[in-house]
């Protein structure tokens, strides 16, 4: 039985996700588009906010993590941790070695660390605070097995190229949100044959609305 299923991951995952869902309907309920906040009440509302993949889009990750036998993942963007604990239990059950997540609030980064501990799997997990172009630059394993992108879709590319050169034959590159503005130069990046991946898109199915996701391969 996948560790997914198990009860104490499992019951984790529904948590955060409930929690989730709870904090999204008390944004709604203040009725302030975010265009009228300002760059402050912004940056608040982000400390706070989930930004969840989906369950649909978590078993994902797992299935590509476990498919190519990741033992050392890095993950760009783990808010309060939900994806990160897909990928875990993905390096748990390939007898991994680590995923070096990264964060930029410090709050998100405390809960977390609770939320990998209640799951059990704080052992594996490394978090790293503040800017990712600062704390994904230095002690990166030698060979990264898969890579996940989900946080500023602007630092997609700088993050991709900061870890490329650990990539192994049959790495996997993961982008999140890839339907968003200013993804345009990042996609043509991974399909592009000359910069040595095969790259397709993919979409995942939920009762809100499709999740979109490139899913990239080293050659």
């Amino acid at each position: 039985m996948s560790l997914l299923r198990s009860e104490r991951i499992h019951s984790t995952l529904l948590a955060l996700y409930e929690d989730a869902y709870q904090r999204t309907q008390e944004t709604k309920k203040l009725k302030t588009p975010r265009s009228g906040l300002t760059p402050e009440e912004q940056f608040e509302l982000k400390k706070k906010a989930y930004m969840a993949i989906s369950y649909e889009c978590g078993e994902l990750l797992y299935g590509l993590a476990r498919s190519n036998d990741s033992k050392n993942i890095v993950e760009f963007g783990m808010s309060f941790g939900l994806s990160t604990l897909f990928l875990a239990t993905a390096l748990k059950e390939n007898q991994g070695h680590k995923i070096i997540t990264t964060e930029y609030f410090q709050e998100k980064a405390d809960q977390a660390l609770q939320n990998f501990e209640r799951a059990g799997l704080s052992e594996i997990i490394e978090c790293r605070v503040g800017d990712a172009l600062e704390t994904l630059s230095t002690n990166l394993p030698e060979q990264v097995d898969f890579l996940f992108l989900d946080g500023a879709k602007s630092l997609y590319g700088d993050i991709l190229k900061m870890v490329e050169p650990r990539l192994r034959k049959g790495s996997l590159v993961v982008s999140d949100n890839t339907n968003h503005k200013g993804m345009e130069e990042h996609l043509a990046y991974l399909r592009d044959p000359a910069n040595g991946y095969t790259s397709t898109a993919i979409n995942t199915l939920t009762e809100r609305a499709p999740g979109h996701h490139e899913i990239s391969i080293k050659l």
